[in-house]
């Protein structure tokens, strides 16, 4: 199989739902799309989400990294099979910088999709069999408005989703009377935990963990801002609740940093994020012999190839406890692809068959929403 040319479609910008640590109030995710056509005509597709700020890339960058550096790189390669693109994209992940790897993983998704597409193989075998029937993603919660509170942990409990995380704010009353509503709608055995938006001091972090006590949080997801290992590790140490390392953990080296340092108890690992499926797996890799809890993350907003790849690693990966999704599940599906991936009662998600990453990108509907098409080949 050889590559012939490729499009770059952006699309967005939209609000985000759980604003990443230090970054802006206002700050707005944009989605990229990649596809990758072969010498046949094969066609597939890849993701990736983007936000603005500290530990953000913008749009023109990761735009530029793949016109220029990363798919004129795959454009010059043959495969003979899915494990060769595999292998071929782990050599190309190797020489690239730290900016970039929200790029790659759209190309790498597309390229996975398209060898799958090609030689009629899921692009989920790289990680081994699926390991289950079944997942249940977890919800989400993100306003301060009562009334909404109530309305939307009511709407997770009907649909019984019992793991949910709640941002909270730098208030702590408000924090108490958010976690009021949402424990008494979702009940004693919901497993909550919280996303720190603002980012806080590792003794801010303490005092917020010691008034939430009572509410038996199940992780505190980044909690201080993601250059403060050693706030991290403070908190962590305090034991008032697992810490959970988001925006601290990007690369390898940083899993690596983390580990050393014992500076949480749970990776929060997101392809979009982490550069794909590739260093995803690396990384769940390293926290499994850590003997460190794993969370597969998402922005609210992520599309289709990117729930379908995360959802590939959910059933196929050891140890993760929670699993999040970007398709709301109370709010509507996704008229881009086929299947529709909203999820199921109970957030419930079964493995995707089918080659590739398993999804049918509907190309019509996506380019009603393009904002930049950037064609080659």
């Amino acid at each position: 199989m050889k590559l012939t040319g490729f499009d770059i479609i952006i699309v967005g910008p939209r609000r985000a739902g759980v604003i990443p640590a230090g970054a802006a109030p206002s700050v707005a995710i944009q989605s990229l799309f990649v596809s990758l056509r072969d010498d046949v005509g094969t066609i597939g597709w890849g993701e990736t989400c983007l936000y603005p700020g500290p530990g953000g890339i913008t749009t023109n960058s990761a735009r530029d990294a793949l016109r220029q550096t990363i798919l004129p790189a795959l454009l010059t390669l043959e495969f003979d099979g899915l494990e060769d693109a595999y292998r071929s994209a782990q050599e190309l992940l190797r020489e690239l910088p730290r900016d970039m790897l929200p790029a790659f993983c759209a190309a790498e998704l597309a390229l996975l999709d398209v060898a799958g597409r090609r030689f009629r193989r899921s692009a989920g075998r790289i990680l081994g069999p699926p390991l289950r029937a079944a997942i249940h993603y977890s919800g989400l919660v993100s306003t301060t408005d009562e009334a909404e509170l109530v309305r939307d942990a009511g709407n997770l409990r009907r649909a019984g989703i019992n793991h949910v995380k709640v941002a909270v704010t730098d208030d702590i009353q408000t924090n108490l009377r958010m976690m009021d509503i949402v424990r008494n709608r979702l009940g004693a055995e919901a497993e909550i935990r919280v996303r720190a938006a603002a980012g806080w001091t590792a003794d801010e972090a303490m005092v917020q963990l010691e008034a939430l006590a009572p509410y038996r949080l199940a992780g505190i997801e980044q909690p201080v801002s993601p250059e403060d290992i050693e706030g991290l590790r403070q908190v962590t140490r305090a034991g008032l609740a697992p810490v959970i390392a988001d925006d601290s953990l990007v690369t390898v080296d940083d899993a690596a940093r983390l580990i050393e340092s014992q500076a949480c108890d749970v990776f929060s690992i997101r392809p979009a994020k982490c550069g794909g499926l590739i260093n995803t797996a690396r990384i769940h890799s390293m926290a499994r012999t850590a003997g460190l809890g794993c969370q597969l993350g998402a922005l609210p907003g992520e599309g289709a190839l990117l729930t379908a790849a995360g959802l590939q690693f959910a059933c196929r990966a050891e140890g993760i406890r929670w699993v999040e999704n970007g398709i709301d599940p109370l709010r509507g599906g996704n008229a881009i692809s086929e299947p529709d991936l909203t999820p199921g009662p109970g957030g419930l998600a079964q493995p995707l068959k089918g080659p590739g990453l398993g999804v049918r990108i509907r190309a019509e509907r996506l380019m009603e929403t393009a904002a930049q098409k950037i064609s080659v080949g």
